[in-house]
């Protein structure tokens, strides 16, 4: 009998910055090693950028979509991290269900982590639970930097971004994460040593109680030959070295009209170059109000 080929079940996380490279392991991982995968995706997502990218995999690749839950009795101000932590914690028997189903034609071998953020974020989060410990107050009100192994010094404010409240349900879910980093047999992050090699030499170094890590990126997009070369990368290739500024507040992340002009006139008043991704702005709701649907809902230059 023909030996199949590997299998990989991937479950991605909501956001179009965690599809993607993901996506980008999975065909790179077809191409030089013959494996098949499943990416699991969740009801909540499923927008038209998102489709069209999915329909856009090769065959060694498939994908398919958890059920829809009601995450209304959050309320109104639950943030991201909460919305999706509830909506994986309600999906986990239609979760099992779909694992139970791929058992049947292939073998768990082992369960990996992919961290789509970078090593700095990475070691925050597996000091998380320790710092929680040890200090008890809350974070933006520490007189002095946090101090990581590999790290540049953190402020108190930034050690959790945009969350400055413990008795947050988003901050009890993060602890909860990092904790459960620790059970992977081995975490996969999505940067290189060049580009943090302070933290890189301290994660690639093995620890007792922590699991292996492995810089596997950048994973990007690498099969938009066919589309045309966006303008902004043809002046890109003008500049001289290490002259450009880059702004991006990620797949989801944006901001309402008057902070998206201060900082227009923040980066002009520089006087750097700057290369900026801009996405429509969001009067209505919080900053990372488009995040589970990526697409600039109006022209975003006007």
């Amino acid at each position: 009998e023909a030996r199949r080929p590997p299998h990989v079940a991937m479950l991605v996380t909501p956001g179009m910055g965690h599809l993607i490279p993901l996506a980008e392991l999975a065909k790179r991982l077809a191409a030089r090693h013959g494996v098949t995968a499943t990416l699991i995706t969740f009801a909540s997502t499923a927008s038209a950028t998102q489709r069209a990218f999915l329909a856009s995999l090769p065959p060694a690749i498939a994908s398919l979509s958890l059920p829809p839950v009601d995450l209304s009795d959050l309320g109104p101000g639950a943030t991201i991290e909460t919305l999706m932590s509830e909506e994986c914690a309600r999906l986990v028997p239609a979760l099992t269900g779909v694992l139970s189903a791929l058992r049947e034609t292939t073998r768990l071998v082992a369960r990996y982590l992919f961290h789509p953020g970078n090593l700095h974020g990475l070691m925050i989060m597996l000091h998380l639970p320790e710092l929680d410990v040890s200090m008890p107050g809350e974070f933006r009100d520490l007189a002095e930097p946090v101090r990581l192994p590999g790290c540049v010094p953190i402020p108190g404010p930034d050690v959790m971004s945009g969350l400055q409240d413990k008795s947050d349900p988003c901050y009890r879910w993060m602890v909860h994460h990092a904790r459960l980093y620790r059970e992977s047999e081995a975490i996969l992050v999505n940067s290189f040593d060049a580009v943090e090699p302070d933290a890189a030499r301290v994660l690639t170094h093995p620890e007792p109680g922590r699991p292996p890590v492995y810089n596997i990126g950048p994973l990007i997009r690498a099969d938009a030959n066919d589309e045309p070369r966006a303008a902004c990368l043809d002046w890109l290739d003008r500049q001289p070295p290490k002259s450009v500024i880059f702004v991006s507040f990620g797949s989801g992340g944006s901001l309402p009209t008057e902070h998206m002009r201060e900082l227009a006139l923040g980066l002009e008043l520089t006087g750097q170059r700057f290369l900026w991704a801009v996405r429509s702005p969001s009067d209505e709701g919080t900053v990372n109000a488009n995040y589970y649907d990526a697409e600039s809902k109006k022209d975003p230059m006007a």
